[in-house]
């Protein structure tokens, strides 16, 4: 079995409740606590440090964690709901390293209705409630993948992809230089509707001296590439994907963009009424989907190469002397400063679409605009989505 693999890893589920329900399902918690069910009380607030709701926690962390709200939305309305956030490998098999597949859907449901009606019957089955959040992600093993150079090299070029628009790099204040500075271990993106994180699993793991997995160490080698779908973009998703647009409620208005589904219902927590099925949003081919979308758009689907190597490439190409010219310093402007974020920031408006078709093109000739510093001594380093598909393809050959 590969090491490496795509799907999912974290789920989130949500259904309404009446305002009897809510009341009913926090005594059922504080019975169940009481009776000794291993859980853990804590409340959630909201920016403006109100409390709208609980999170109850399993002590040994289970892969499931309940949270109830009870939301003040203005004009007198309130919101009742209880969401479910799911990490199935953990749920099924205490696995914090591998990732979920299609294939364990049924099984994640099995687990998911076991627990939760010890607690109450208002909690419902897992068929009953609406996708709210979907963390598809890839594990990419770079021994596995035969990728000959270190996590942290992996992770110095990663870091020089593509920041696309309406995401920003997040920072972290730093004691030491009294200012805010990235992981050197993650490449951290965030909109206002998806989150994308790249990094190296092994070196997460280890940094975070409490996490409970048992097997750490096999997290070695592994580059992790992660796409948080909030609500707004799985309802977006809806609306596109055919696999899932006629599973819609009929009854939900439409909306052109998210920033108009932001302005009709205002809180994030209101708009989550229009009820998405969860299975459709599990499919593996909907992850893959995600999955190459977001890589080939941040990461580029060429492999690595020094820049002298790339010269090359781009000269033996079949491309006219001119284009040649043009791609050659799209290189090189990528080099010169620092990556592919900080070359567009750098070009003037008039040129800044010109990059864009030039890196299109290199593309095209399997060449990523990000090379390879020359103290590294390595000529060559293939693209990990790209690998990742050979070796699949290999396998299902052998087999």
């Amino acid at each position: 079995m590969m090491k490496s693999s795509t799907g999912y890893h974290t789920i989130s589920i949500s259904q309404k409740l009446l305002i009897e329900e809510e009341y009913y399902l926090n005594t059922a918690f504080y019975d169940y606590m009481r009776n000794g069910g291993q859980l853990t009380k804590e409340h959630i607030k909201n920016k403006q440090n109100q409390v709208i709701g609980i999170e109850y926690a399993y002590k040994n962390n289970m892969g499931i964690r309940w949270q109830v709200y009870n939301v003040d939305v203005g004009k007198s309305f309130r919101i009742y709901s209880v969401k479910s956030i799911i990490n199935p490998n953990v749920l099924l098999n205490k696995d914090y390293i591998a990732v979920a597949s299609e294939s364990d859907v049924q099984k994640c449901k099995a687990a998911f209705n076991n627990e939760s009606c010890k607690i109450s019957p208002i909690l419902g089955d897992f068929d009953s409630y609406s996708m709210s959040r979907s963390d598809y992600c890839a594990n990419f093993n770079l021994e596995e993948l035969q990728i000959h150079c270190t996590p942290a090299q992996m992770m110095h070029l990663l870091k020089r992809g593509n920041i696309p628009a309406h995401f920003a790099e997040r920072t972290v204040y730093h004691p030491t230089s009294h200012r805010k500075r990235t992981d050197k271990n993650s490449f951290y993106l965030e909109s206002n509707s998806v989150v994308i994180n790249c990094y190296d699993k092994y070196a997460q793991l280890k940094g975070d001296l409490s996490h409970p997995c048992p097997n750490k160490e096999e997290a070695k080698n592994i580059i992790r590439f992660e796409i948080q779908c909030k609500y707004p973009k799985l309802y977006a998703m809806s609306k596109n994907h055919p696999v899932v647009e006629n599973d819609v409620e009929s009854s939900a208005p439409i909306f052109s963009t998210t920033q108009e589904m932001y302005e009709f219902y205002g809180d994030p927590l209101t708009y989550q009424q229009i009820s998405l099925p969860i299975d459709n949003f599990l499919s593996d081919d909907v992850a893959s989907e995600v999955i190459v979308k977001y890589f080939k758009r941040i990461i580029r689907s060429g492999d690595y190469y020094t820049l002298a190597k790339a010269r090359h490439l781009i000269e033996l190409s079949s491309y006219p002397p001119k284009k040649k010219e043009k791609l050659i310093l799209a290189l090189e402007m990528t080099s010169l400063n620092l990556g592919i974020y900080n070359a567009k920031l750098k070009l003037k408006e008039s040129r800044f679409l010109d990059y864009n078709s030039l890196l299109i093109d290199l593309d095209d000739i399997g060449i990523n605009p990000v090379t390879i510093p020359r103290g590294w001594n390595i000529g060559h380093i293939p693209n990990l989505l790209k690998a990742y598909h050979d070796k699949c393809s290999e396998v299902q050959k052998d087999e």
